[in-house]
């Protein structure tokens, strides 16, 4: 598979490496910027929108990873409860 790209932002051509990109994320940008195998042209308001909507996802990811890791920290690190009266 390529390591670089091809798009084109309001007809200005560039070729973006995705070799340091894992492979999920090459799939999304390549999705995003060719159509059915043909390169898109992209608007940049476009553009914006989807890093703007891409930051809304990892946010929310980051805040359900960060409550997930609160519950197993609390659900961890419970005292044990000691039975005094038998």
């Amino acid at each position: 598979m390529k390591d670089t790209i091809e798009i084109n932002i309001e007809d200005k051509r560039f070729s973006i490496s995705l070799a340091p990109l894992s492979e999920y994320a090459r799939k999304e940008i390549r999705e995003f910027f060719n159509t059915n195998g043909e390169q898109k042209r992209v608007k940049l308001v476009e553009l914006l929108q989807a890093y703007v909507m891409k930051t809304q996802e990892h946010a929310q990811l980051y805040y359900k990873i960060e409550r997930l890791y609160n519950d197993i920290e609390t659900t961890t690190h419970k005292p044990a409860q000691v039975d005094v009266l038998n």
